[in-house]
């Protein structure tokens, strides 16, 4: 092999690795189980969990999230499982989430105030960053999409609408982890309701996946296949 062509075939081989490698396949969640929530849990003391059928569906069910009359905490759910915590590396994700405030508009309940997604840094001590998802809330089923950036500045997570914990959840917060460390280090994944009185919530169809690399990666891939094709010609 001639050094031109060795050339070639080191940038081929880097450029497959970035481009032609699968996307993580990710994670995702229906919550169609009656009795199962799936490897999640309540996020706070305040919240409880059941899964409830959708209304006039056979085999679809949802996680419902509730509080009490004398709520004054948040409420939601949260995950250790394997496929959702860690390391997200250096790439581009995705998350989907269908959500719908149940309580709004009913007599007596409670009025919602944010939803977050949130993740949160390393073990139960260390606090974490979240994205508010929406300023408007009914009881009607929505669903809402979050593409983030794992090595984001702390100052570019926020460009784009994320804040670390005592910026969102909590004022009174400890500071958190920066953002690029947070996620190389995930200890829960966490959709979180807030407000006040009497709350209960829909969670649906969580979906977490990698972004793929861009198109361009594979045409420079590509270019290169058709390089290296042209010197084997050559030399045959």
């Amino acid at each position: 092999m001639n050094k031109q062509t060795l050339a070639i075939a080191l940038s081929l081989s880097l450029a497959s690795s970035a481009a032609f490698s699968a996307p993580v396949s990710g994670y995702m969640e229906g919550w169609n189980t009656l009795n199962d929530t799936a490897g999640w849990n309540t996020n706070t003391t305040a919240s409880n969990l059941s899964i409830q059928p959708h209304e006039g569906s056979i085999g679809d069910a949802y996680l419902q999230t509730y509080g009490n009359a004398y709520n004054t905490f948040d409420i939601g759910a949260s995950t250790q499982l394997a496929d959702v915590t860690g390391d997200f590396g250096g790439g581009v994700w995705n998350v989907s989430i269908d959500l719908a405030f149940l309580s709004e508009g009913f007599d007596g309940a409670g009025a919602f105030d944010n939803a977050w997604l949130r993740f949160r840094y390393q073990d139960a001590t260390q606090n974490g960053w979240a994205y508010s998802l929406t300023d408007v809330f009914d009881n009607n089923w929505n669903t809402f999409d979050v593409t983030f950036d794992t090595s984001w500045t702390d100052a570019e997570a926020m460009a784009n609408g994320w804040l670390p914990d005592s910026q969102s959840i909590s004022l009174g917060a400890n500071p958190s982890q920066p953002w690029a460390t947070t996620m190389s280090n995930v200890y829960t994944t966490e959709i979180r309701l807030s407000g006040e009185g009497y709350l209960i919530g829909g969670i649906d169809n969580f979906k977490l996946t990698a972004v793929p690399v861009p198109a361009a990666a594979w045409l420079f891939a590509s270019g290169l296949f058709g390089l290296l094709a042209v010197g084997r010609h050559r030399r045959s």
